[in-house]
């Protein structure tokens, strides 16, 4: 069952500095651990005088009720959105205008001191990144960010310095990446963690990852007349054949390789120095790198007909002949365009670890 909305541009209402303001286009994109983006296009009479760089802007969508996201009300704009003109670009009575939401506040604020190792030390990951916004007072709602990761912030995770808000949130959340075995895993998951605003000002750190039985898909999607899913497959990130290198003795090293991705695609190799002093240990590790390597890189791009929200998570299950039966894959990014029509185009994929964390959980 799919949640489509009979919308136009008279659904929109887009307020500067709280004076109501007529666009003729508008584009909302959103992508994980980044600000979203508003452009839009206005001949607006006032436009001048309201479009300002720095001046607050507030989009809302929603005259009618379409379905929710998870959270909220649906007597609420399914669409919210907040933030600050960063360019005007004025000709012959045309304004385009691109806004960033709040997260831009942690982008660009000022350098901080964050070199104690010791103030964030064991604290949960969720707690601190929560923290980190709160101090920076800069207007974003973190009421929402009251879960726990299990994740505890360690001394040599390499985060300490000096650096911006989102440099040190976008350190806790690389660090947070970890593999997890169980009933409900298969051995070398990954388990990611990504965070953004969601709607309006309120800040979430959520996983974006799917992991066996633990999410379930909200709608399933079947490539038709009227929607349209493409495949993008990227092999130059792909290995299927790794040799590590101990870089204590270099007589101590171990190659392994995945004969079923060769066969598939051919070679496509690796070689990393690490400081591992037992062959084992190098095997181990050369497994792992190819085993989170050995196939393509896959993302789909799903062209939908009118308006569809979902949030970024989500998850989405596709049916397409070329897919495997019932691929359930999380929204990574999306892209809707107001004109004429609206069209939303919605990005699915699939992370990795990465190889110092598969490292650091395998031969640590």
């Amino acid at each position: 069952m799919a949640f489509f909305s009979q919308y136009d541009l008279r659904d929109l209402l887009v307020t500067i500095n709280g004076t109501s303001l007529a666009v003729e286009t508008l584009q909302l994109t959103h992508a994980l651990n980044e600000s979203r983006v508003c452009t839009f296009v206005t001949r607006d009479a006032n436009a001048g005088g309201l479009c300002t760089l720095g001046a607050e802007i507030t989009v809302t969508l929603g005259k009618q009720q379409i379905r929710p996201a998870v959270g909220r009300s649906p007597n609420n704009p399914v669409v919210t959105f907040r933030g600050y003109i960063k360019i005007v670009s004025p000709q012959e009575g045309i304004y385009t205008v691109t806004a960033f939401d709040y997260i831009t506040h942690l982008a660009t604020s000022e350098q901080v001191d964050f070199t104690d190792t010791q103030y964030y030390k064991g604290w949960d990951a969720i707690a601190a990144i929560k923290d980190v916004v709160d101090q920076a007072d800069v207007g974003i709602d973190t009421s929402a960010m009251i879960e726990t990761s299990g994740i505890l912030v360690k001394e040599d995770w390499g985060i300490f310095g000096w650096k911006t808000r989102k440099e040190f949130i976008d350190g806790i959340i690389q660090n947070m990446e970890h593999t997890l075995s169980d009933n409900f895993h298969n051995a070398l998951d990954s388990i990611t963690f990504r965070y953004g605003i969601m709607d309006g000002i309120q800040m979430r750190v959520f996983s974006p990852t799917i992991k066996g039985v633990v999410k379930q898909p909200i709608l399933k999607l079947t490539d038709n007349e009227n929607i349209a899913i493409l495949a993008s497959t990227d092999l130059s990130k792909m290995v299927n054949s790794c040799t590590v290198i101990s870089s204590v003795d270099s007589t101590i090293y171990a190659t392994y390789e995945n004969g079923s991705s060769i066969k598939n695609y051919g070679v496509q190799s690796a070689q990393l120095s690490l400081p591992l002093s037992r062959k084992a240990d190098c095997h181990l590790a050369a497994f792992a790198y190819v085993e989170a390597r050995k196939s393509p890189t896959i993302t789909y791009n799903i062209d939908l007909p009118n308006f569809l929200w979902f949030d970024l998570g989500n998850y989405i299950q596709l049916e397409v002949p070329s897919l495997k039966k019932g691929e359930i894959l999380p929204i990574v990014s999306y892209d809707i365009q107001f004109a004429d029509e609206i069209t939303t185009t919605l990005t699915m994929g699939s992370e990795s670890l990465t190889t110092s964390q598969i490292i650091k959980q395998l031969v640590s």
